[in-house]
């Protein structure tokens, strides 16, 4: 099919992580690890969406002084760049 003739409902993830204002940006990074994924929605505890964190911010702001380590987003993403295991059907 051509793009045009898609609908974001048939190719979106279904499955979303995300992290509350609160959270520490360790956290964060962990989740972006864990779940190989860029991007976190941030939520309140209501489930509403308050924005969105990216490994750009991050890395943004691992300028200031008080920001993450540039050690620790060099780790984050090599773990969402890692390979996932494939599984083969026997």
């Amino acid at each position: 099919l051509l793009p045009e003739h898609i609908a974001a409902a048939q190719v979106m993830t279904r499955s979303v992580h995300a992290c509350l204002p609160e959270d520490s940006v360790d956290d964060v990074l962990k989740t972006m690890t864990q779940y190989q994924v860029r991007r976190l929605p941030v939520v309140d505890g209501n489930g509403r969406l308050q924005g969105v964190i990216s490994i750009n911010d991050l890395v943004r702001a691992s300028q200031k002084r008080h920001g993450p380590a540039a050690s620790e987003i060099v780790a984050a993403l090599a773990g969402i760049g890692t390979p996932k295991a494939m599984t083969v059907a026997a």
